[in-house]
């Protein structure tokens, strides 16, 4: 547990998904983690021992779990996030110096392929929290809180090779230093993102697909969370 000005905070309690369900063997134990379904197979992206990210899937309805080692040490910092995007399983991490790293792999083949989306500096996730990837469209999405708490999208169509940043709220709007980071997915024809905003806020952003313009809206009912 930490605190930061006067705020309290803990890693989430669902580490004990990994380390007491998988059992991380000669892994060692993980900090951060995601789980998802991609294929046939439950998959779990984790951050690893010296900072490196490891992949465990397991079969639907069978028992052994299987560790891959995605990258080594001093690569990986805070939470990874994992979906699958066209056939394949996607992972977005923080890197060195808060740069943003993609890696993917297709589905029932053995390499991972790493890819730089943001140079150091890009994105802030210290604490708790991470970058948040999915499959919009036909593209390849990322949701990251960005320096001086912006909140930043970055978009690569399925198959290609450029990145494509954007910004979806200015500085001061995105805190997932203290409550997790944020979370994107499509919805309908939209990407969406929901985000902790400043004073414990919960903030909703949509943007239909393939559009520019970013819509913001706070979520009511909302008590402060921290």
């Amino acid at each position: 547990m930490k605190s930061l000005n006067g705020r309290v905070f803990a890693r989430a309690a669902a580490m004990v998904v990994v380390c007491g369900t998988v059992g991380l063997g000669s892994a060692g134990v993980a900090t951060a983690q995601h789980v998802a379904q991609v294929g046939n197979s439950s998959v779990i992206a984790a951050e690893g021992p010296g900072d490196s990210v490891y992949f465990y899937w397991q079969t639907i309805g069978t028992a052994p779990w299987h560790p891959e080692e995605v990258a080594a040490g001093e690569t990986t910092y805070g939470e990874p996030s994992v979906a699958q995007v066209g056939n394949s399983s996607v992972i977005a991490a923080e890197g060195p110096g808060d740069s943003l790293y993609f890696y993917w792999q297709t589905i029932g083949t053995a390499p991972w392929h790493p890819e730089e989306v943001a140079g150091p500096g890009s994105i802030f996730t210290e604490f708790v929290g991470g970058p948040s990837v999915a499959q919009v469209g036909n593209s390849s999405v990322i949701a990251a809180e960005g320096p001086n708490q912006t909140l930043d999208f970055y978009w690569q169509t399925i198959g290609t090779g450029p990145w494509h940043p954007e910004e979806v709220a200015g500085p001061g709007s995105t805190y997932s230093q203290f409550a997790g980071g944020p979370s994107v997915a499509q919805v309908g024809n939209s990407s969406v993102i929901a985000a902790d905003g400043p004073n414990g806020t919960l903030d909703f952003y949509w943007q239909t697909i393939g559009t520019g313009p970013w819509h913001s809206e706070l979520v009511p009912g909302q008590v402060p969370r921290f």
